[in-house]
Order: structure tokens, then C-alpha cells, then sequence
């Protein structure tokens, strides 16, 4: 009942905070109120480094004093970020929103990622994180069908509006328990976590490929897809309802687990890595065309919210300790400064022109699809890890 309950709060939670009202106007927000583009991925790139580093000391925090508290403490400070969100202006005041988030993300990460997996019943993990982000997506969908109504009045409303569903998702933190969660039984177990992550390679590549897929993703369609739309002559006040649509498609995320019973879990990887491919190939190509363009997006979109349960289902197989928590906020150490570093090259390339953008791109899906050969082994487990936490 407890883990069930834990499961349904989680899936809740991620529901709530995808209510971002100024998500269909992010960049156009950012830079009414005085952040320069290269400015905007400079800060992002920032932020990603401080979640690096605070990453393994949050893990820590996690095992030694429990899921529950961390969750409530990060929850509290994500929700904070979006209130000071709400007033920043200029370089500064985003930076500052940025890092506090940081603090939040990093707390949430790994501890977020162990709770559900270990709440969930055996074999239905890929199951419970694809509900998990399918929930996300339905929270932006909405809100992006609500965000015009807010920017018709001011686009600082939208920011404004947010706080209140993460304020709410803050409260449903407290109502969490611990799934059992034992104590860290190495003494220095956080060199011992970060020692076994180094030295699979196997894993190493599968994080630096969901970073790639990730952060292309991201890149494309909440930062640079604004100005894609304008290019290619969308108003203003059809952005909400197109980033609504483009939103819809990664509710396919929601079927991952039933997909991996039937199909190949390596083979579907593989085949969402290559349609964000053909995705970027489309923006590449065929910039002026406003279908190729929604086209491209949309199969960027869905591809990396497939990716995204099954890339967390085998993280969670590989880890045979106690330390789950541990182990998965140093994956996300490797997985974020992957992100930060490609992030900054996509920014930068974007400065100069969308296409360069758009190149390094495909280039960096490219990259992840050579890696394949290391790390489709790893894709290929199947059930609960064992080890000292199986079956709890």
C-alpha cells in the first residue's frame, strides 16, 4: 500500500510540476526582461555545473538520512526557484533563479529516480517512469493550452501562475515514505559508488548517449524552437497551442514498458536515437518548410520522452548496492556534464546561425548511435537488479 501510494504521489508530482505557463514563451520571457540568447545558454551551462557538483553530496544526503526528507527539502527549493523566477530580471536575477534551482534538481535527481524504483512492483519500473513522464508531459500540455490567456495579459503572469502547481507539488512531498531504504553499509561508500561507475564503460556510454538525446531535445524545442517558429512566419499567439502539440507526442512515453515486453529493449533504443536523427536532418534541410519544420520537432520530442523510461530502468538494473540514491546522482554527474558541455557548444553554434545549430546537432545523435556497441549489452537486462535492495 505504501508503495503504491509513494508511486501514485510521484507520478502526481511530476504532474503538477510540468504546469510551466511560460514554457511556450521562454525564450521570448528571458529576453523581454533583459537576458541576452548567449547569456541564456551561458546560465544554463552554469547551472548544469553546479547540479555536477552537487550531485554525489545529495545522493549521499539521500541513503544516509532517507528518500523522504531529501525529496521534501528539493520539492521546498523547487518550488522557491519559481518565485524568485517570477521577479528576475536581467542576467543577475535569472542567474540566480538558475542556481537555486540547481540546488533543487540535484536534491531531486537520484533520490526521485530510487524512491519510484523501488516502489514500484517487481517488472513494472519501465512501466511506473514512463507514467511517470507521461504525467509531466500532460502537466506542460496543459499549461501551454492555458499560457496564452496568461502572456495576453503579461508574460510576467505566466511566471506568476507557475508557482502555484509547485507549491502544491511541494505539499504532496511531505505525504512520501521511505520504501525501505537501508543504511549505507560501506563506510566510504561514496568512493566505493563513485569507483564502480567508473569503471563500467557499458553504463558510462548509455549516460553520455541519453545526455546527447536529452539535451538536443531540450535545446531544440524549448529554446531554439521559438525562434524556428518565427522564421517560419507562426504568430506569437499560436505558440502556446503549437508547443501544446508538440507536447502531446512524447505521451508515448507512457507505453516504454509495454514496448519492452513485446520488442527489443537495445533495438528500441536504437530506433529513438535514430528518429531524433531524422528529426534534426528535417530542420536541417528543410528550415522553410512549416510542416518539416512541426515535423522534426514533434520526432524530436517523442523520441528522447521514449528514451527517457527506458534509460532510467537500466541505470536502476545496474546498481547491485544498497547505496541506490548514491550511485544514481553520480550517473547523473556523468549525464549532466555531458549536457552542460553540449549545451554551451549548441548555444554558441546558435549565436553564428540555426543551421550550425542544427549540424552539431545531428552530430552529437550521431555520436550517441556510434556508441551503441558499448552499451546495448547493458540495455538488454531484463528485471529487478539483484543485490543487497532486490525485492525490497
Amino acid at each position: 500500500m505504501r508503495a503504491s501510494r509513494n508511486v501514485k504521489l510521484l507520478v502526481l508530482i511530476a504532474f503538477l510540476q510540468g504546469f510551466v505557463f511560460y514554457g511556450p514563451v521562454a525564450t521570448i520571457y528571458r529576453r523581454a526582461y533583459g537576458l541576452a540568447l548567449a547569456d541564456l545558454f551561458l546560465i544554463e551551462s552554469l547551472s548544469w555545473l553546479l547540479v555536477i557538483a552537487l550531485e554525489a553530496p545529495w545522493g549521499w544526503i539521500a541513503d544516509r538520512f532517507g528518500y523522504r526528507r531529501t525529496l521534501v527539502a528539493g520539492n521546498i527549493l523547487f518550488a522557491l526557484s519559481k518565485i524568485v523566477f517570477a521577479g528576475a530580471v536581467g542576467f543577475g536575477g535569472f542567474l540566480a533563479e538558475r542556481l537555486l534551482l540547481s540546488v533543487a534538481l540535484a536534491a531531486l535527481s537520484g533520490c526521485d529516480s530510487a524512491l519510484l524504483y523501488r516502489s514500484s512492483r517487481e517488472g513494472e519500473a519501465e512501466r511506473d517512469f514512463g507514467r511517470q513522464s507521461a504525467a509531466a508531459t500532460l502537466g506542460i500540455v496543459a499549461a501551454s493550452l492555458a499560457s496564452p490567456l496568461l502572456y495576453g495579459i503579461s508574460l510576467r503572469a505566466t511566471a506568476v501562475a507557475t508557482i502555484f502547481p509547485y507549491a502544491a507539488a511541494a505539499l504532496l512531498a511531505f505525504f512520501l515514505e521511505d520504501e525501505g531504504a537501508p543504511a549505507p553499509k560501506e563506510r566510504r561508500f561514496l568512493v566505493a559508488s563513485l569507483r564502480r561507475l567508473l569503471a563500467d564503460r557499458r553504463l558510462l556510454a548509455v549516460l553520455v548517449a541519453g545526455a546527447l538525446a536529452a539535451e538536443v531535445s531540450r535545446s531544440l524545442t524549448v529554446f531554439l524552437g521559438q525562434l524556428q517558429y518565427e522564421g517560419s512566419g507562426i504568430r506569437r499567439e499560436w505558440f502556446g497551442l503549437v508547443f501544446a502539440g508538440l507536447q502531446v507526442v512524447p505521451l508515448a512515453a507512457g507505453a516504454a514498458g509495454a514496448l519492452s515486453r513485446r520488442f527489443d529493449r537495445g533495438a528500441l533504443m536504437l530506433g529513438c536515437l535514430g528518429a531524433e536523427l531524422v528529426g534534426v536532418l528535417a530542420l536541417l534541410f528543410m528550415p522553410s518548410s512549416g510542416f518539416a519544420v512541426l515535423a522534426g520537432l514533434a520526432a524530436v520530442s517523442a523520441s528522447a520522452a521514449l528514451f527517457a523510461p527506458w534509460l532510467a530502468a537500466v541505470q536502476n538494473e545496474a546498481i547491485t548496492t544498497a547505496e541506490r540514491a548514491t550511485a544514481l546522482s553520480l550517473n547523473a554527474m556523468v549525464f549532466e556534464l555531458v549536457a552542460a558541455l553540449s549545451n554551451l557548444g549548441i548555444g554558441r553554434a546558435a549565436e553564428r546561425s540555426l543551421p550550425g545549430a542544427y549540424a552539431l546537432c545531428a552530430a552529437f545523435l550521431a555520436l550517441s548511435l556510434a556508441l551503441a556497441p558499448a552499451y546495448l549489452p547493458l540495455a538488454a537486462r531484463r528485471g529487478r537488479a539483484q543485490g543487497p535492495d532486490a525485492g525490497a
